[in-house]
């Protein structure tokens, strides 16, 4: 009878061997066959393998980046294993009879070899074979020399148990709950030992699975060959995967363990190089957006072969929940005196769901401080320099979140986000966000502004190219005299093939800007040093216009930028040549402040929310934070692009963060994210492609949602900005057919909730203005989606003038709401129970066993079959006869046929 068993999500699980450049290859791997251990071991920080490279026998390399960086043991290592709670700690058992613990440095690879241990315990008679750390209890290791197994308590530096054996033990392992250790022995014989208690089962060494309530109950029993090399076994507990691998074999074997028969199910082989050495990473280090349910180093003769487990799906841009049950979060749910007590605890374990992830601090040496604590110190505030007040309180207002750890800013500013294919290599992969999946759509053809003519493209890069308000935009005019058109929104469709009326400034245009609170209002930026202020009348242009209603003098070199306050009515920055950023009061034409403070060209500058702060980036590689009305000073400043090609930043999240983007040293684009009370660190660094034109931001307040996009290109590149690791979430790319100059996005009031739009912007292109809006795909469309749309600030109102601000008075602007008045709120609809899937393969509440379903079928024939003592209807009847009964039932019978 063939065997009936639950289909299982993990049988078609294949490992993924890279190609050959893929490898962490021309190292010096050790060619020793004589110690029993694994000779390479992993945590989600190192890996050390064994080497030689004179006497030196050991080396270490980083694992996040598989960039390697070496460090020397200066004595032979038979074996090593990493702490589950401590990812930096290594317990190491050597040739001179000697178990340490060593420290590693947070950042891998030193200069100097590592020379002193953190801890040295008592020295063995003999060589130390094997090292194991416990399993649930912090700071409990086993060792092996010879004919012994001592179990040690780490942090007393002492040897609590000893256990004795009859030839040379072979390996250790501990259960899963940390009870009981299990030996294998020279003398084929398989020990189960319960430390505390002393006792031992004796078994014989196969490949056998036992029941653990009663281990001489054999479950299973499987013959591997006849190889005489150390067979390793590596066992997930999560998923019940059991990898095989023997020194100096060339195949991996992939096995999964069932709490039913069939046991062991052998799903496939995997054939590999000659195999030194195999280890698992932790389950927290897998990328599991790639459906990379555990991964396998694989020591070779001079390489490291990383060998990734992949589960085959459709699909990976969902996580898929099923093949990830939860796991153990790293820290230790015993002291080593709870365990030597008595106590057994069950670790703690946590989802490994991106968005439901929770924060795990580092514990580097956390064993050896005198006040361990599982949660993270958070970092203390930064003071400035003139008031000693923390920039990023006073930036959140009512916010006074810490800064991120610093640790985890080195870790996630080392890696890469590619913009291009919508995924982020940080090794837990994509948070699942309401905004993900969002479309965008150029409008119909009848809401274009088409038969642009004589478009100038050769505007500086400083400048955004195009700007359009709640009526108007305004677009450079290729030619003499500094031409700019103004076209009305309102005026869809062809324009006229003659010229249209333009404001001609005299000098070429380098940057032009609408004021966001009198759409009447334009500032142009010229490169005679010289700002013009135009008034445009109402309806529109109707004859070219020459003079300005104000000219603003003081920049005595051609200008870069303009950039309106947030909140204050009148007040404008502007940026020149000569390195000086102006501020000016247009109620009056006058120069009410200038910084001096940078050293090179000023590339961008963007006002906080609040309208406190100002942030710029440099030419120089450095972004700087500035409080205009205390200091002409950067009260903070850090570390920015490398490149020379020009850059741009803004403020994320209320003021927490500080975004930029610009070029790296290698002209590649990227983007950086930044705490803006801490600019010495980079939050997250993405890189997309070498494309030549800078990527320009717009940031949407109410969605946390940044866009980008450059001059020439066809797609528009979007994230999501959180607080969580690691910060930057990439959401769906908007692609087109055809390549636009810039894009200038509207105010929130203009998008059309009803379709779900959460954001709107005009694309221009050589020839045309079109609409495009970007929306959310829902399927009740007839409710409000108030968990998309929040209150939304009235960023086209001015809070105050230009002398209040400078009087160091501050405004808040007011929220409205989206929600028209005819449509209901989609949170307040009662929430309907998901009905269950009707070809579901497998229901934990209504899953029966093979000997439960047996059981039923055989009740059922039984109640059928049942025996009654009752008398029949014609022994009821008296008179009629047997024959009279037989025809009666004979004529039924035809009736029933026809």
């Amino acid at each position: 009878m063939a065997w009936r068993f639950k289909a299982s999500k993990y049988k078609n699980a294949a490992v993924k061997f890279p190609k050959r450049e893929e490898l962490i290859s021309e190292l010096p791997v050790s060619s020793i066959s004589q110690s029993l251990g694994n000779h390479i071991k992993a945590s989600s920080k190192y890996i050390v393998f064994n080497t030689d490279i004179g006497k030196k026998t050991f080396l270490s390399l980083m694992l996040v980046h598989w960039k390697v960086k070496y460090s020397y043991f200066n004595y032979f290592v038979n074996d090593f294993d990493f702490s589950p709670f401590d990812d930096y700690l290594l317990a190491t058992g050597s040739i001179d009879n000697t178990v340490k613990i060593w420290l590693l440095p947070e950042e891998s690879g030193s200069s100097e070899n590592l020379t002193s241990a953190e801890v040295t315990l008592p020295s063995q008679e003999r060589k130390v074979e094997n090292v194991l750390w416990h399993t649930t209890a912090e700071g409990l290791l086993a060792a092996s020399t010879h004919k012994t197994v001592k179990v040690f308590d780490v942090k007393q530096s002492k040897e609590v148990y000893s256990l004795e054996h009859n030839d040379l033990i072979q390996s250790l392992s501990w259960s899963g709950n940390g009870q009981f250790l299990v030996t294998s022995c020279k003398d084929t014989k398989l020990r189960l030992f319960d430390p505390r208690s002393s006792t031992v089962a004796q078994l014989k060494r196969i490949l056998q699975l036992h029941d653990a309530r009663n281990i001489e109950n054999i479950l299973c029993s499987s013959f591997y060959d006849v190889s005489t090399s150390v067979l390793i076994p590596l066992y997930d507990n999560d998923t019940g995967m059991l990898f095989l691998a023997g020194k100096g074999d060339g195949r991996i074997t992939y096995l999964e363990v069932n709490e039913q028969a069939p046991y062991l199910v052998e799903n496939n082989v995997e054939r590999t190089d000659q195999i030194k050495g195999v280890c698992l990473i932790p389950k927290r280090g897998v990328d599991v957006m790639q459906g990379e349910v555990n991964r396998l180093l694989v020591l070779a003769q001079n390489s490291i072969i990383p060998a990734p487990v992949i589960i085959p799906r459709k699909t990976y841009r969902d996580y898929h929940a099923d093949l990830f049950p939860d796991t153990p979060t790293g820290h230790p749910s015993l002291t080593s005196e709870q365990w030597l007590q008595g106590e057994n605890k069950e670790l703690s374990l946590m989802s490994l769901d991106p968005y439901k992830r929770p924060k795990i601090e580092s514990r580097r040496g956390e064993m050896f401080s005198d006040n361990p604590s599982m949660s993270s110190t958070p970092s203390s505030p930064i003071s400035t320099s003139s008031n000693n007040t923390s920039v990023a309180n006073s930036v959140n207002n009512t916010s006074k979140e810490n800064t991120p750890d610093k640790q985890r800013s080195q870790r996630t500013g080392k890696n890469r986000i590619f913009l291009s294919s919508r995924w982020i290599k940080f090794g837990q992969g994509v948070r699942a966000t309401k905004f993900r999946h969002l479309r965008s759509c150029i409008l119909h053809r009848s809401e274009h502004i088409e038969n642009i003519r004589h478009l100038d493209r050769t505007v500086p890069g400083e400048s955004d190219f195009f700007h359009a308000n709640r009526l108007r935009c305004v677009v450079p005019i290729e030619g003499g005299g500094g031409s700019v058109s103004v076209i009305e929104l309102a005026n869809k469709g062809k324009l006229p093939n003659t010229d249209v009326p333009m404001i001609q400034n005299g000098s070429k245009v380098t940057d032009y800007v609408f004021d966001p609170f009198d759409d009447s209002r334009l500032v142009v930026c010229c490169d005679d040093a010289r700002i013009r202020v135009w008034r445009i009348p109402e309806g529109g242009l109707t004859e070219n216009v020459e003079e300005p209603e104000m000219v603003l003098r003081g920049h005595t070199e051609k200008l870069y930028f303009a950039k309106f306050h947030p909140m204050a009515k009148d007040l404008l920055v502007t940026a020149a040549y000569h390195i000086k950023l102006k501020f000016w009061d247009l109620s009056d034409g006058s120069e009410v402040m200038e910084i001096t403070d940078h050293p090179d060209q000023i590339f961008c500058c963007a006002w906080s929310p609040c309208g406190k702060y100002l942030a710029t980036v440099c030419k120089d590689g450095q972004l700087r934070i500035y409080d205009p009305r205390n200091s002409l000073q950067a009260i903070r400043s850090g570390p920015s692009h490398q490149g020379t090609r020009g850059a741009r930043c803004g403020w994320a999240l209320n003021g927490k963060y500080i975004y930029t983007s610009g070029f790296s040293k290698s002209s590649v684009r990227e983007i950086i994210l930044y705490d803006s009370n801490d600019l010495s660190e980079k939050i997250a660094n993405g890189t997309q492609d070498t494309s030549p034109s800078i990527l320009i931001p717009f940031y949407d307040e109410d969605s946390s949602t940044v866009f980008l996009t450059g001059r020439g290109d066809r797609q528009i590149f979007a994230y999501e900005i959180s607080t969580e690791h690691p910060h930057l979430f990439p959401l769906a790319t908007s692609s087109f057919g055809t390549i636009h100059q810039a894009l200038s996005y509207q105010t929130k009031d203009k998008c059309n909730v009803r379709d779900v739009e959460f954001a709107t912007a005009w694309r221009l292109t050589k020839t045309t203005i079109e609409p495009i809006v970007f929306n959310i795909p829902r399927v009740k469309k007839e409710f409000f989606q108030d968990d998309l749309f929040p209150d939304t600030k009235v960023t086209w109102e001015p809070v105050l003038s230009c002398s209040d601000w400078l009087q160091g008075q501050d405004g808040h602007q007011r929220k409205i709401s989206l929600k028209p008045d005819d449509m209901e709120t989609l949170t307040s609809q009662p929430v309907l129970e998901k009905k269950p899937n009707k070809y579901e393969s497998f229901n934990q509440d209504t899953y029966k066993s093979d000997d439960q379903k047996k059981e039923e079928l055989l009740s059922a024939m039984t109640n059928k079959l049942e025996l009654h003592d009752d008398p029949l209807p014609q022994d009821l009847t008296e008179g009629v006869d047997e024959d009279e009964w037989v025809r009666w039932y004979f004529y039924l019978y035809l009736k029933g046929s026809k």
